[in-house]
């Protein structure tokens, strides 16, 4: 429901939760989930937020996978690419202009073939559901 599968209600919610369960999801439960399988996988609290780069990453993670985020986000902050962001991605990331990393990361690295592995992966005829930024 709403994007989350009962697998992973169950890995971020509640173990053993039922399809009842499911269906009686919560917004909040939904923000828990994106929260904790995406933005805190891609560290979206350690990144740069003014200039977008949180964000972009959390949307990357959304609509491939977070390790493919993270790695092409070390690709383009000059970084030792191993799909965690620990300290030193972290400084790369933040040594270099929050313009020069969205324009590269969302640009030239493939995030909108990305994000198009999902839009195929659609329903024809379903929106794709857009995640905003966890609160």
């Amino acid at each position: 429901m709403k994007g989350v599968t009962l697998a992973t209600f169950r890995a971020y919610i509640k173990p053993g939760g039922t399809k009842a369960d499911l269906k009686a999801i919560t917004d909040a439960q939904i923000a828990t989930v994106y929260r904790r399988q995406f933005w805190d996988a891609v560290h979206g609290s350690e990144l740069p937020g003014g200039g977008g780069v949180d964000y972009a990453a959390f949307d990357f993670a959304v609509n491939s996978v977070p390790k493919r985020a993270a790695e092409y986000l070390q690709r383009v902050a000059c970084a030792r690419v191993d799909g965690r962001l620990g300290p030193d991605s972290l400084k790369a990331i933040g040594a270099k202009p929050a313009g020069v990393i969205i324009d590269a990361y969302c640009g030239a690295s493939g995030f909108h073939e990305a994000g198009q592995e999902q839009e195929d992966r659609q329903t024809p005829g379903r929106p794709s559901a857009k995640a905003g930024r966890p609160a």
